[in-house]
């Protein structure tokens, strides 16, 4: 179980890792709301959690999100599982629970996953819908990377490290220490790094790197140009992960598919 801080202003996102246990063809034009509509889920019981997460180390809690937030909620995770190709995530995923408030190890987040359930918080603010669609990316690799880790060649992952550069302990040590902000710098960017929570975990580095492919494309191209040390060749083995999964995920981080934002 990973999880990610709500949404601060002006985008400078953060995020906090997982308790415990989870470790880690071009995209379909659309998606059947049928589809979608399926993994979506705005129950917020505790049964919707692994037992393991109920244990005080744990302590997970979650609030339901408001019914009138709900057809926004909707609307905007159709359009991030409109990325995927059809029938894909029902291979992968059980469901995708959207939550008004999500909080574990006391820390208040704003997403997390378990071994084949996403949970997503809806935030507010102008930049909602970017950091909603980046989450839900995030949390989706997450499960992926979890089912399927041959398919990512960590030792060429690794191999983008500056030389003495370690990942921290875990995601929410970062958070505690004030090193989490997802959103990236010309120093993080130097290190081969979207940003600093990507410092976390090799898990957190390849979710971001996720996340950007999907909602970010032109940016991560970008990026990937300007250094390509570590950029260059994170974004490949993260095109190379989706590409060996589903041959449909051909055109994923490709500069046309469609972003979230209007900025790339």
């Amino acid at each position: 179980m990973r999880a990610r801080l709500l949404l601060p202003a002006l985008l400078c996102l953060a995020a906090c890792s997982t308790p415990t246990g989870s470790r880690r063809g071009a995209p379909a034009p659309t998606t059947p709301a049928s589809t979608t509509a399926g993994l979506v889920r705005f129950d917020a019981d505790a049964g919707i959690f692994p037992r393991r997460w109920h244990r005080p180390a744990v302590d997970v809690r979650a609030t339901a999100l408001a019914p009138a937030r709900r057809g926004e909620a909707r609307a905007w995770l159709d359009a991030a599982l409109a990325k995927y190709p059809p029938g894909f995530l029902a291979q992968h995923v059980q469901a995708i629970h959207v939550l008004g408030a999500l909080r574990f190890r006391g820390v208040d987040a704003g997403g997390s996953n378990s071994r084949r359930r996403a949970y997503v918080v809806m935030p507010q603010g102008h930049a909602a819908r970017i950091y909603f669609e980046r989450v839900v990316h995030a949390e989706i690799s997450s499960i992926l990377l979890r089912r399927r880790p041959d398919l990512l060649d960590e030792a060429a992952w690794r191999r983008c490290l500056l030389p003495g550069a370690r990942y921290g302990s875990t995601g929410a040590a970062a958070v505690r220490h004030g090193v989490a902000g997802t959103w990236p710098t010309e120093w993080t960017l130097k290190q081969g790094f979207l940003y600093e929570y990507g410092m976390s975990s090799l898990e957190n580095d390849f979710n971001s790197y996720a996340s950007f492919a999907f909602t970010h494309p032109r940016k991560l191209l970008l990026y990937a140009a300007r250094w390509p040390g570590g950029v260059g060749p994170k974004r490949a083995n993260t095109l190379l992960f989706y590409r060996a999964l589903d041959p449909r995920f051909a055109s994923l981080g490709e500069p046309d598919l469609p972003s979230v934002d209007l900025s790339d």
